[in-house]
């Protein structure tokens, strides 16, 4: 008799459940001369973080990382050059040397385009990480019983 109570209580509990699945999140995280991608505590590939990307049936986050990756790496690289423009004025006018103006006025013209480019392409990087880590947040799943045609059935929805 107390195996039957602790069955109708357990599947009372049971029919009535609902869990919350928080999915592992996916982090960026800046590396030497590269960017770590970390789902949860495991360090993964950028390809991998796309297969995430997939499988979480979002692909517009793919382009929106691709296109956010391209402008900043097209703003570092432009901000080198203008960085060295400035430089190399710099050290032209620290030993006394001839310097342009114009060559400084490209550099600062150069190195505010690549602030203007690297800026919201970080932006956009970290809008397609931040939509996936909300998304699978949300990810609920219930667990019911119901009376089917074979009996008393345990049903999960996701």
């Amino acid at each position: 008799m107390n195996a039957l109570k602790t069955l109708c209580l357990l599947l009372v509990l049971v029919s009535s459940s609902s869990i919350f699945a928080q999915k592992e999140t996916l982090v960026k995280k800046p590396g030497f001369f590269c960017t770590k991608f970390y789902h949860g505590d495991t360090q993964i590939n950028k390809d991998e973080m796309f297969q995430l990307f997939e499988k979480a049936n979002q692909p517009e986050l793919i382009n929106m990382y691709k296109h956010g990756h391209n402008s900043f790496q097209i703003g570092e690289f432009l901000g080198g050059i203008g960085g060295w423009l400035l430089g190399d004025q710099l050290g032209r006018f620290v030993t006394n040397k001839e310097t342009s103006q114009k060559t400084i006025a490209v550099g600062f013209a150069i190195t505010g385009l690549s602030l203007a480019l690297s800026i919201p392409g970080a932006r956009k990087m970290k809008k397609a990480l931040r939509i996936y880590n909300e998304e699978s947040k949300d990810s609920k799943f219930t667990i019911n019983t119901k009376l089917t045609s074979n009996g008393l059935a345990f049903v999960f929805n996701f």
